[in-house]
């Protein structure tokens, strides 16, 4: 019995971690077409963009916004970029920007212009 307690309460705790987990978010892009006539829309719909706003000017001619997930977003595709410097200032504008750092190396350049 207390094994089917155990196994019971396993398995509501890992149901419910799945469920609690948060799902990535999709990447836009967005892009605005203009024209005097609907028929502007028809190559960005084959395209994947989807309308999701409209504006109509003095003149007639609409402006629409268009938006779709962007190309080859996903969570785990991940950018890279590598900094050099003598000093740990270098870090300062990429960590402002997103960057996170994730290894670093010593040279034997660095070591013995250092001292």
């Amino acid at each position: 019995m207390k094994k089917l307690v155990t196994l019971l309460l396993a398995t509501g705790v890992l149901v419910l971690a799945g469920c609690c987990t948060t799902q990535p978010t999709a990447q836009w892009e967005y892009k605005a077409v203009a024209s005097t006539s609907d028929e502007v829309l028809n190559t960005p719909l084959a395209e994947g963009w989807t309308p999701v706003g409209l504006s109509v000017t003095q003149e007639n001619n609409k402006w629409f916004l268009l938006k779709r997930p962007k190309p080859n977003y996903h969570p785990s595709h991940w950018e890279y970029k590598t900094v050099s410097s003598t000093s740990d200032e270098v870090l300062n504008t990429p960590t402002a920007q997103g960057w996170t750092v994730v290894s670093f190396c010593v040279t034997s350049e660095t070591i013995n212009g250092s001292s």
